[in-house]
């Protein structure tokens, strides 16, 4: 919904200066012209502007000149470049992968796949500060959530770095991206992050599609009940992912994980799975923090776990033909839940 003026200036006023009594009415008058009425772009620019000193107000008014009328993304954008580095990366990372078809993630299990990624980098923290610039929201059930509008600029952002190529992008998402990346196993080191959803008219993928996207840091995959003889039939394909920290695999359709070189993983959910065992003898996975295979109706073993050094949750509900644990539970001091 639109404001009109009035409505635009006292939103504005409300945002900048609560509490403030120092107010400039031709500063206020001059943002709320360049936002066309849109709600959301007087957020983000408030929380953009509360970043810095008053002194530098006006260099970003000549910014916010430059931006043609009505373009919201590059009106939203210009809270995104003001961002470092590695912000840019993990506001990329919730767009494109914890953010994707409204299946958002709790914003503890994106702290805990990121907490150990970066010795300088503190997760909490800097989710704090995209929440401070109006980029995220969390939500009253400890989601992170994106207005569909902010969501968009990042996703165009990602676009950008190659309209033709989609294997040269770092993050895909969008359905005929993916699909034409994994048929045509196009996928380049530039891919960190992919999610697809594989239905039963689904082509055969196979994992040399994955094999070329070495930098993965984040996969998504969802594959529907009736696709597993569709997709992924080549089961002897080693993978080495050495870099990945997250993987949701609904229905992932391998008997083990034995050709699977994940060192670094935090988080693994493979609900209903085809999993028989999870790997024979000892895999050391001492990053490894939640370990999901609910509803695996094939695992009949779970392999040595010894090598679970910092695991925290583990969830085996509905595993109804589990016959063999061969690591005392006792070993995880960590552990919080057996379900």
């Amino acid at each position: 919904m639109l404001l009109n003026r009035r409505e635009s200036l006292n939103l504005f006023t409300r945002l900048m200066f609560v509490g403030d009594s120092h107010v400039n009415p031709k500063f206020i008058k001059e943002v709320v012209s360049r936002a066309g009425g849109l709600p959301l772009v007087l957020k983000v620019w408030s929380s953009h502007f509360k970043q810095y000193e008053r002194e530098q107000w006006p260099n970003i008014l000549e910014t916010l000149k430059g931006i043609p009328h009505g373009d919201v993304q590059k009106q939203l954008k210009l809270s995104y470049d003001s961002l470092t580095p590695r912000l840019k990366k993990l506001f990329l990372d919730i767009a494109c992968f914890f953010d994707v078809d409204d299946e958002t993630d709790d914003k503890d299990l994106v702290v805990k796949v990121f907490e150990d990624e970066d010795s300088r980098f503190f997760p909490n923290n800097e989710i704090k500060y995209l929440v401070d610039k109006s980029l995220v929201e969390i939500t009253s059930d400890s989601k992170l959530w994106m207005h569909h509008a902010i969501r968009e600029m990042g996703l165009e952002i990602v676009r950008q770095e190659n309209e033709d190529e989609p294997g040269q992008r770092t993050r895909l998402w969008d359905q005929r991206d993916v699909m034409r990346v994994l048929t045509e196993c196009s996928g380049t080191e530039s891919v960190e992050s992919i999610s697809v959803t594989l239905l039963k008219d689904t082509h055969d993928v196979t994992l040399n599609a994955f094999g070329k996207m070495s930098n993965l840091r984040l996969i998504y995959v969802w594959i529907d009940g009736y696709a597993h003889s569709l997709s992924f039939h080549d089961e002897t394909t080693h993978l080495c992912f050495k870099k990945l920290k997250c993987m949701h695999w609904f229905h992932f359709p391998f008997k083990s994980l034995d050709n699977f070189d994940m060192c670094n993983v935090v988080v693994l959910t493979m609900t209903e799975s085809r999993l028989e065992t999870l790997w024979e003898g000892i895999k050391s996975l001492k990053k490894l923090r939640v370990l999901d295979v609910r509803n695996s109706y094939s695992l009949t073993k779970t392999g040595n776990l010894s090598g679970l050094e910092n695991l925290e949750e583990l969830y085996f509900h509905d595993c109804v033909n589990l016959k063999s644990c061969t690591a005392l539970l006792a070993i995880f001091k960590n552990l919080l839940s057996w379900i």
